[in-house]
């Protein structure tokens, strides 16, 4: 997984002429679209598995 301190250096190296505070606010978005996107994906991946257990009953 990627730290944020990984994170940061990607931003500044597609972004660089971006102050610190857009590489912060960059890196908020980019958190809260990683967070969302990992509880979607848990919940399709729990859905599969109660399907294959309601498909195996």
């Amino acid at each position: 997984m990627l730290k944020q301190e990984e994170t940061k250096q990607l931003v500044k190296k597609y972004f660089s002429e971006a102050s610190d505070e857009q590489v912060e606010r960059l890196l908020g978005e980019l958190t809260r679209d990683i967070e969302i996107t990992i509880h979607a994906r848990i919940r399709e991946l729990v859905n599969c598995e109660r399907i294959k257990k309601l498909s195996n009953a």
